[in-house]
């Protein structure tokens, strides 16, 4: 049994979103992207078909000599970075004119032989490396605070290439139950009037149980890591605002930054013996 409460309010069709570039930021709404990406997974679809991809399929394919891993191929679609690439590329201003060059130039921006194609690569190839280890990290971060906290005997389980598609990076059981974990980078953490407002660079489409945000740093070749672990706690709704998470010191279970750590250390909730 997979028990959800008081999931984000990110099914809202009017539900904006933000793209950025720069100085530049786009306002869209849900259903906008999502009637734009449609468009742009049935031309992956129709390009990409032929060459033996499927969506949700995970394998090397030969593209008219060119060997491409269709994990990439499928994560073309709905891809912020991409997005922000081209508005960049195109000094584009406006929502009109960022949803036209797309739906017009949809060869030289998803073709394997567009002048956007191998640009598009490297940007997946950093970004889905960079995923992977914050997904990894986060998890792990989220067993030890469990155990910290009192709690035992859970499991943390990895989904299937469709569960990840839904959205879940991970599934935490115990005792019987099963409760969604989502993964997402972050970029700051702003508190204002006891509400904590957290933002993401990535596509904030899904709701679940445990959200756990994650900022990579480098410094000196070596990679760190902040935590930020949120609980979507009936009676605390956590809200979806553009590329904000907002939410209240209640929903944080665990977190890193030191600024962020002072204003939970004494509420009830952080209590050394967690319930789950």
């Amino acid at each position: 049994m997979i028990t959800k409460f008081n999931l984000f309010e990110a099914y809202d069709p009017n539900i904006k979103v933000t793209l950025r570039s720069g100085n530049v930021a786009i306002d869209m709404l849900k259903w906008e992207i999502t009637n734009l990406n449609n468009i742009v997974s049935r031309y992956i679809e129709s390009v990409y078909g032929p060459y033996g991809y499927r969506y949700l399929s995970d394998k090397i394919i030969n593209v008219s000599g060119k060997a491409i891993d269709t994990e990439y191929i499928g994560k073309m679609v709905n891809n912020i970075k991409i997005y922000s690439n081209i508005i960049k590329s195109n000094n584009l201003k406006t929502k009109d004119e960022f949803i036209n060059f797309v739906k017009n130039n949809l060869f030289d921006i998803y073709h394997f032989d567009g002048i956007y194609f191998d640009k598009n690569m490297e940007i997946l190839d950093g970004t889905i490396k960079k995923g992977k280890r914050g997904e990894s990290k986060s998890l792990e971060y989220l067993a030890n605070t469990l155990i910290s906290k009192g709690v035992t005997n859970f499991e943390i389980k990895t989904p299937d290439k469709y569960q990840d598609n839904k959205g879940y990076d991970g599934y935490l059981i115990y005792k019987g139950k099963t409760r969604t974990i989502q993964v997402k980078p972050y970029t700051t953490c702003e508190i204002n009037n006891n509400k904590i407002n957290i933002k993401s660079e990535g596509s904030l489409t899904f709701g679940t149980n445990y959200l756990v945000l994650y900022k990579e740093k480098t410094k000196k070749g070596e990679k760190t890591y902040e935590f930020i672990i949120l609980d979507n706690i009936k009676g605390e709704k956590i809200v979806v605002d553009g590329n904000l998470y907002i939410c209240t010191p209640k929903n944080i279970v665990s977190a890193t930054p030191e600024d962020v750590d002072e204003i939970i250390m004494n509420i009830k909730y952080n209590t050394k013996n967690y319930n789950l």
